[in-house]
């Protein structure tokens, strides 16, 4: 039987290792040493308007050694955390497993390449409105799609067995050919929906929508879009006006609360220097201002140190 891992047991890691659990598959979970002692002794349980899931006997260890075997390895932590992930897991991974990055930002596929090798990275993206309030409890508001690629955007067999893999789990699964686009589109939909929800304190649905926050959302998008296509990414006009239909038609992803504002609310280290600061960071390297995700990134690094 395919043995598969998931690093990390939040919202992403819980909800599709319980898909992947239910689907028969043999599935191991690396966990901080609290949350993986709870999880032992509580179990895994996921509330979804798709139906409960509950599993009392989960297999999940707060040691890296738990990747070993394993053909697929789903990396679903923070991203300020890929590195030292990485350098744990390297000495463990079978000769031809590989490691999907579930996790937001455009840098992580080039950490782990660094560290890994690119043979065994496979990038990725997730659409899902997910939190988990304590360890082992996992609230799913809606979607679950990953859309899969290659490093070098071919089509190859290997995508098409994580694929099938994936959809056997019913996991909603797509495979692009331009895996950079797919990942830079995410991080514009995050700078906005991510930075603006922490910084005023809820998420889209309860937040007043007016012409000055629809200025203010327009205004980083297209900051980020400069960029973006300084760094070789195509993103048109037509992207940007997706994602504003999106914040303006209370798309469910925009009306749960964005992982920066769960942090936010838990008191957590925020993200954001892979998200805002990602963009910032392009930026620099191509001689683009980034006013506006600077604002954002100065005040919740304010609001990081104050709550």
């Amino acid at each position: 039987m395919t043995k598969l891992a998931l690093i990390g047991t939040g919202g992403v890691g819980g909800y599709f290792g319980a898909k992947l659990l239910k689907a028969g598959f043999d599935v191991s979970f690396v966990a901080t040493l609290k949350s993986a002692e709870i999880i032992r002794q509580n179990g895994l349980k996921v509330k979804s308007p798709d139906g409960d899931m509950f599993f009392d006997k989960v297999n999940v260890s707060s040691d890296y050694s738990a990747v070993r075997d394993c053909s697929v390895i789903f990396l679903c932590t923070k991203s300020q955390n890929t590195r030292e992930i990485a350098g744990g897991i390297k000495p463990f991974l079978s000769q031809n497993a590989i490691v999907v990055s579930l996790q937001n930002g455009i840098e992580n596929e080039e950490i782990l390449s660094e560290i890994l090798g690119k043979t065994c990275v496979i990038p990725a993206q997730i659409y899902i409105s997910v939190e988990s309030p304590s360890a082992g409890i996992i609230e799913h508001g809606g979607s679950g799609e990953i859309v899969i690629g290659e490093l070098d955007n071919k089509k190859t067999k290997r995508l098409e067995d994580l694929q099938n893999l994936l959809i056997s789990a019913n996991i909603p699964t797509k495979i692009t050919d331009n895996y950079r686009k797919i990942l830079w589109l995410k991080l514009l939909v995050n700078s906005v929906y991510n930075g603006f929800s922490a910084l005023l304190g809820d998420d889209f649905k309860k937040i007043p929508y007016s012409e000055e926050g629809k200025n203010a959302f327009w205004k980083m998008l297209k900051e980020g879009q400069k960029v973006a296509i300084a760094d070789g990414v195509n993103v048109e006009e037509k992207h940007l006006q997706r994602i504003m239909e999106m914040t303006e038609k209370g798309n469910v992803f925009f009306n749960y609360p964005s992982s920066t504002l769960q942090d936010v609310k838990k008191h957590k280290p925020l993200e954001i220097d892979y998200i805002q600061g990602a963009i910032i960071r392009k930026g620099r390297q191509y001689g683009i201002e980034t006013p506006m995700n600077e604002l954002v990134w100065s005040l919740l690094k304010i609001k990081e140190k104050t709550v």
